[in-house]
C-alpha cells in the first residue's frame, strides 16, 4: 500500500464547511476506492468534530482490517462552539488516541500524526509518548504534520515514518523543509495538492457560499493577487490536459509525485466521478517524457 497512487483524504467525510455535497456519495467513493486498491485513508480527530473518523470507522468495519490503512491525527481541539486550539499535552494525547480508536472502531491506528505543534509541549515528550503508544500496540507508526523543521537529534532518536506539509503546482513555500525531511528518508504525504479544488480547473471565480470555507481569506489560493496568479497556472494545466488526455486534477496529483521522491499525496474526493478521474493515473507511466513539461518553470 505504500506504493499506492494516492491517499484518500477524508476531511470532506466530516461534512464541515466544504459547501453543498452528499456525504453518502463520499462514502460510496471510499468503498469503491478500496475495491480499486486505494486502501490508505487520511483523517483527523477534529475533522467534522469527529464525524470523519466515525463515518470511516463504520465503512471499514465491513472489510478485512489488515487490508485497510488508517492514518489519523491528534493535537487540534475544537469545542462545540467551534473554537479551535492546539493541545499536545500528554493528558490530551492519552484521551485523544482512545477516542479516535473508539470512533474508528479499531484496535490500532496504522499511522498517528502530530497534527500541529502547540510550541509549548517539548517535542521529546510528544515523541516519547508516541513511542509508548507504539509499544502498547495502539499505533503502528507515527509522523508529523504542519511541522516545518526538526533538529537532527529528533530524526536520530525517534522512528518518524511520515510527514505532511502543503505542496502543489501552485504552492512551493515549504520546499526547503520538505527536502530536509526527505534527506532523512521519511515518506512525504503532501496535502492541498489540488489547492482546495482550484487545480481541478473548474473554478473560474471565487464566489463561494457561506458554508464553504474557501470564501475565507485564509484560503489564499482563491483570493487577491494569488488567485490571479494561480489562474495562469491553471490555464497551463488545462492546455496540458487536452494534449495528454488527462484531467487537470490527475495532472496535479502526478505533478506532486514527479516533483519529490518517496511521495504519496493526500487527495480529498467527494464522489465516485472524482475518484474515477484520479484512478486514470494508475495506468499512466510516471516517467512519460510528455510530463516533463509539468516541471518546467519550477
Amino acid at each position: 500500500m505504500d506504493d499506492a497512487e494516492f491517499i484518500y483524504g477524508c476531511e470532506q467525510l466530516g461534512g464541515y464547511q466544504w459547501g453543498d455535497y452528499d456525504i453518502k456519495k463520499v462514502e460510496q467513493a471510499i468503498e469503491k476506492s478500496i475495491s480499486e486498491g486505494i486502501n490508505e485513508f487520511d483523517t483527523a480527530d477534529c475533522y467534522g468534530l469527529g464525524m470523519s473518523e466515525t463515518r470511516l470507522g463504520k465503512i471499514i468495519k465491513s472489510y478485512n482490517r489488515e487490508k485497510v490503512r488508517i492514518n489519523t491525527k491528534f493535537g487540534v481541539r475544537i469545542d462545540n462552539s467551534g473554537t479551535r486550539c492546539v493541545d499536545n499535552s500528554i493528558e490530551w494525547m492519552s484521551s485523544a488516541i482512545d477516542q479516535s480508536l473508539k470512533r474508528l472502531n479499531t484496535d490500532y491506528i496504522d499511522l498517528y500524526l502530530l497534527h500541529s505543534w502547540d510550541k509549548k509541549t517539548d517535542l521529546n515528550i510528544i515523541f516519547c509518548k508516541l513511542e509508548e503508544l507504539r509499544r502498547d500496540g495502539k499505533i503502528l507508526k507515527y509522523g508529523v504534520s504542519n511541522l516545518i523543521n526538526l533538529e537532527d537529534v529528533i530524526y536520530n532518536r525517534y522512528n518518524i515514518n511520515s510527514f505532511s506539509l502543503e505542496f502543489s503546482y501552485v504552492c512551493h513555500e515549504n520546499n526547503m523543509y520538505i527536502n530536509n525531511y526527505l534527506k532523512n528518508n521519511i515518506r512525504f504525504m503532501p496535502y492541498g495538492v489540488l489547492a482546495q479544488g482550484l487545480l481541478s480547473g473548474k473554478y473560474k471565480t471565487n464566489d463561494f457560499k457561506t458554508n464553504d470555507r474557501r470564501n475565507q481569506s485564509d484560503y489564499r489560493h482563491f483570493h487577491g493577487q494569488k488567485f490571479n496568479d494561480n489562474k495562469k497556472k491553471v490555464s497551463k494545466l488545462l492546455g496540458l490536459s487536452t494534449k495528454l488526455g488527462l484531467s487537470c486534477s490527475a495532472l496535479a496529483v502526478i505533478y506532486s509525485k514527479l516533483y519529490f521522491k518517496n511521495t504519496c499525496p493526500i487527495v480529498g474526493i467527494k464522489n465516485t466521478k472524482q475518484l474515477d478521474d484520479l484512478l486514470t493515473i494508475k495506468n499512466y507511466v510516471m516517467s512519460n517524457t510528455n510530463l516533463s513539461i509539468l516541471l518546467e518553470d519550477d
